[in-house]
């Protein structure tokens, strides 16, 4: 189960994301999957205009293993992108006991300006 999800004493919600836990893996650079550290280069489900779904990492393998299991993350429309924190537009402040967290997006790559994943069959990129 991913660590943003909440879980209640009915079960978990899937389309709900725990605000404290998504501010963690924003302020820390933290998987939102499984919660751990992320490296320094991770995924981020991004849409064409480069605005990121949950604006949080992902690990390669959990990247992997939410696009499997999540129907809005395996979405046509949507790509994971491999990027470093420096590369991520940040809008909004972190305030999670006041249910706000930051917006992120993701300018477009341009050839030259982001260095390939450093496996060529990792998830950079899937459509």
């Amino acid at each position: 189960m991913p660590w943003l999800t909440p879980v209640t004493a009915t079960g978990p919600h899937w389309r709900m994301v725990h605000r404290g836990r998504l501010a963690h893996c924003q302020r820390e650079w933290a998987c939102q999957v499984c919660g751990e550290p992320a490296p320094p280069r991770a995924l981020l489900a991004v849409d064409a205009d480069g605005r990121c779904l949950t604006s949080a990492p992902m690990h390669p393998r959990c990247a992997k293993q939410a696009t499997a299991a999540c129907s809005h993350l395996s979405a046509s429309a949507l790509l994971l992108r491999a990027v470093t924190r420096d590369q991520i537009v940040v809008s909004g402040d972190l305030h999670p006991d006041l249910g706000e967290t930051e917006q992120w997006r993701v300018p477009p790559a341009q050839p030259g300006l982001v260095p390939p994943w450093p496996d060529p069959h990792s998830l950079e990129e899937r459509r």
